[in-house]
């Protein structure tokens, strides 16, 4: 797996929603803070659900 997360691939943003649960603007907001994908799954993890 790589290290980043390319928000702009529909598929790799699946996958971090099915892994996080969260929805994909959810997975696409925590990538605005970083591309890192340890730091996206703790920054959607975060996030309140709506």
């Amino acid at each position: 797996m790589q290290a980043r997360l390319a928000a702009g691939q529909k598929y790799e943003v699946g996958y971090q929603t099915e892994k996080t649960g969260r929805s994909a603007a959810s997975v696409k907001k925590a990538v605005k803070s970083g591309n890192n994908r340890r730091r996206i799954e703790r920054r959607a993890a975060s996030f309140r659900w709506c």
